[in-house]
């Protein structure tokens, strides 16, 4: 988002704040997962088509009409953009709640906190440049209250974290071997060298969007590209473990 797209809005100051906002929001929604049950009931895979759908909407909104209307757009990202993926009722409430607490009249004074520290605010922004530095001042390993959480939530998360560490690494300790066989490292390396050959390679998007473009009549076409750069996800992710194995 360069300072272009961030003014290209009949109320630009109004248009950045809350482009802010929806994306410090998708920031938490997104890390809030590291916490597992105690940030979501269910791990939920957004995207940040969910967020661009939102900063579309922002967009038009903020064009068409002298009043922002906050209560429609809180409804769209929350319980349709967002929502939409979301399956456990309580955590559309809590998708609710934290949406409603960063997209507010309150979230376009220079100054509103995102947190009770104050450390994640609304700036007096008018250019990329201004919201990349203060992005860079932000730390870099943030804490529980920025997601809106109890300091205990770490020290649960990283309780948990150690205990799956510790669990794989004597998972992983040799064995002892046979006689003259293969020992149970070369046995891995071997298997892990084999599944690599057989991963396929990427699909080109170039080539499937021109051979399926997305159509009103055809809305397969797109879901495709969707399920498609997640298999292309997948697929690179094995390779990288593969080889790491």
């Amino acid at each position: 988002m360069d300072t272009k797209f961030l003014n290209d809005c009949s109320k630009p100051d109004a248009y950045r704040k809350l482009i802010f906002s929806f994306c410090f929001f998708h920031a938490i929604v997104q890390d809030r997962r590291k916490f597992g049950a105690i940030g979501w009931n269910i791990p939920y895979a957004f995207t940040f088509e969910d967020l661009d759908v939102c900063r579309k909407q922002l967009k038009i909104f903020l064009d068409d009409y002298e009043e922002v209307p906050f209560k429609v757009i809180n409804f769209l990202g929350a319980e349709i953009n967002y929502g939409g993926r979301v399956t456990d009722y309580i955590d559309t409430r809590l998708a609710k709640s934290i949406m409603e607490r960063f997209i507010n009249s309150e979230a376009l004074e220079v100054g509103f906190k995102y947190s009770e520290s104050g450390v994640y605010k609304s700036i007096d922004g008018s250019t990329q440049q201004d919201y990349l530095e203060y992005i860079s001042s932000l730390p870099l390993d943030p804490a529980p209250e920025a997601f809106g959480l109890h300091p205990n939530a770490e020290i649960t998360t990283n309780q948990n974290a150690t205990r799956v560490i510790l669990e794989n690494v004597l998972a992983l300790q040799p064995r002892a071997s046979g006689g003259g066989g293969q020992t149970r490292e070369e046995r891995i390396a071997e298997i892990s060298a084999d599944i690599e050959s057989k991963v396929p390679p990427e699909f080109n998007m170039h080539d499937l969007g021109e051979k399926y473009p997305i159509l009103y009549e055809e809305s397969m076409n797109t879901v495709l590209p969707q399920e498609v750069a997640k298999y292309n996800r997948l697929t690179n992710l094995m390779r990288e473990m593969l080889v790491n194995v």
